[in-house]
């Protein structure tokens, strides 16, 4: 596919001025989208990147990021390939608003989807509320009631599970419990005294029941709606 861009597939691709790879300039991220150059190389896939010059402006200059870093072309739009993807960045760094270069919730699901050349928006409602509704569950609904909706309905890796300031990736079940993968700064750990607030600080997968007998609830409790973003 020689027209066809080159997309970063790993957490950070990196990218070097040389066809050889002995100098960087920096990395892009997983999900970004480069044209392809012409320029040859053998275990590198050549790229157009911006860079700065000098005198403080701006020029479009060849790079090149290791061929096992970035693809030609988009991935298929698959749940078998998506998956892949998110446990691509699993135990990454959580990074809110996308600090340090790392990812919250919502960046983790937009560069997953990315490599398949799917753009969701930015932010974790708006992403909620993108491809076809499944399930919306009002405040108080039961945890079964919801379960049971996703059992019926929800596709691993294809399905975002949406809550007030948070989304999820739908992974699946097992012995009647759901899982997804997420990146998520903190749950609460229910305690006598009150709950107990336990960091992550990482992309993790995680059952619905995390954070059950807490004051805010499981993340099932608080499960506002799912919906089906992949083809």
């Amino acid at each position: 596919l020689p027209s066809a861009p080159v997309v970063a597939v790993r957490s950070k691709a990196t990218v070097y001025a040389d066809a050889r790879m002995t100098r960087s300039i920096g990395y892009v991220r997983m999900g970004s989208v480069l044209p392809a150059s012409d320029a040859p190389a053998s275990d590198a896939l050549a790229v157009r990147v911006p860079l700065r010059t000098a005198g403080g402006g701006a020029a479009i200059a060849d790079g090149f990021i290791p061929a096992g870093e970035a693809r030609r072309g988009f991935l298929p739009a698959t749940p078998r390939a998506l998956i892949r993807q998110a446990f691509e960045l699993l135990n990454e760094p959580y990074g809110w608003g996308g600090m340090h270069g790392e990812q919250d919730c919502s960046r983790f699901v937009h560069e997953v989807f990315s490599t398949a050349g799917i753009v969701l928006p930015r932010n974790s409602g708006p992403q909620a509320a993108a491809g076809r509704l499944l399930a919306s569950f009002p405040p108080g609904a039961p945890a079964a009631e919801k379960a049971a909706a996703l059992a019926a309905r929800a596709v691993g890796g294809a399905t975002l599970l949406g809550m007030s300031g948070h989304i999820m990736l739908y992974l699946g079940s097992d012995a009647g419990r759901h899982y997804a993968i997420h990146a998520l700064w903190a749950y609460r750990e229910p305690r006598p005294r009150g709950d107990r607030p336990r960091v992550v600080a990482r992309v993790a997968v995680t059952d619905l029941g995390l954070g059950a007998g807490s004051a805010r609830g499981s993340l099932l409790d608080r499960l506002r709606s799912a919906s089906l973003v992949a083809p």
